[in-house]
């Protein structure tokens, strides 16, 4: 077994360092340390992944005695584990020989989760609340984005602009649990389908020689059947909290919807590249459109449509039908004593 190329813990190390600034580049360096980690010098990579945790230390350290110093490493140290500890779930889920569905939903989840606790983990363990930094955070916003209007000339519609933005900024603390929880799950499911990718593309020629099962294609991708049930019992949880008016509701049908919606969304990206295959002329003009017009119907809000053919694809086995349709039609006629029948 090869060990890892230098380059690729030097990049491993640089992405887990500055996603403690930009946590979005948590969505690539998980997937560089499993791919260092499933080589054959995993002590160093283990060495070279607890810097961050080291800087963590370090950072803290050296702001002691300032305000808000311990929030800040707790955050830090929930940065670092979002930029490394998925790399473990990698690995184990691809040495098990799990497809790609498992290992992103391992990874995705782990996203998440860390996500989730550097934001709102300070404040539970201050008292102030899990969400009050972003809630205050978002008043302060709206104040300063209110003063600035109202420097604007008074007339008639800027008044009426002006209410509008008042009661906008009021209601929308109350909603911040809904919408965090929201966003927290569908980038945590984003990091673990891009760290998977980026996984099986730095991999894609070692497979067999690190033990690691062949990964299907993406147009193969899709929700295993034994989710189903799962999926179902949680939306129809969901709508039955909605129902009844618990205090919970928004929230959780905000977490179901964006738990559900993410996986069935890819599924029907992969169903859309399947029919693609089918006609391979000028494939790659093709799929640069498509991706594109696909990319601009999601900015505009339309992802229900994809999720709607992610379900038609997950009850009715659409790519399943099209190949025995296809099989059927390349069966040769059979022959008899009258002939063809």
């Amino acid at each position: 077994m090869k060990r890892a190329p230098v380059w690729l813990l030097l990049l491993a190390t640089f992405a887990s360092l500055l996603g403690l600034v930009l946590p979005l580049l948590c969505a690539v360096a998980p997937a560089l340390w499993a791919a260092a980690l499933i080589r054959k010098n995993r002590g160093a990579s283990v060495a070279l992944l607890a810097l961050p945790f080291v800087l963590s230390g370090l950072l803290y350290a050296l702001m002691q005695g300032a305000e808000g110093a311990g929030d800040s490493l707790v955050s830090l140290l929930c940065l670092s584990a979002l930029g490394t500890v998925p790399a473990f779930a990698i690995v184990r889920v691809q040495t098990r020989k799990k497809g790609g569905f498992y290992t992103a939903a391992a990874a995705g989840g782990l996203c998440a989760l860390f996500l989730y606790l550097a934001l709102c983990l300070p404040g539970v363990l201050s008292g102030a609340g899990a969400f009050a930094a972003v809630q205050q955070s978002t008043a302060e916003l709206g104040e300063l984005f209110l003063a600035i209007l109202s420097q604007v000339p008074k007339t008639e519609r800027s008044a009426a602009v002006m209410e509008t933005f008042t009661l906008l900024f009021e209601a929308l603390p109350g909603q911040i649990p809904a919408l965090l929880v929201s966003w927290v799950l569908q980038t945590g499911c984003f990091m673990g389908l891009s760290n998977t990718l980026l996984f099986r593309l730095l991999v894609r020629k070692e497979r067999e020689e690190l033990g690691l099962a062949p990964m299907k294609r993406f147009s193969e991708w899709g929700v295993p059947r034994e989710f189903t049930a799962g999926l179902v019992v949680l939306l129809l949880g969901s709508i039955l909290l909605t129902v009844l008016e618990t205090e919970y509701a928004q929230g959780v049908s905000a977490a179901v919807t964006a738990v559900v919606s993410f996986p069935l969304l890819v599924q029907a990206l992969a169903v859309v590249d399947f029919f693609l295959l089918r006609k391979p002329a000028n494939l790659a003009v093709k799929r640069t459109l498509i991706y594109l017009a696909s990319g601009f119907l999601l900015m505009m809000g339309m992802q229900s449509v994809f999720i709607m053919i992610g379900c038609f694809e997950q009850v009715f086995r659409i790519r399943e039908k099209a190949d025995m349709i296809d099989r059927y039609r390349q069966k040769p006629p059979q022959t008899g004593p009258g002939g063809p029948r």
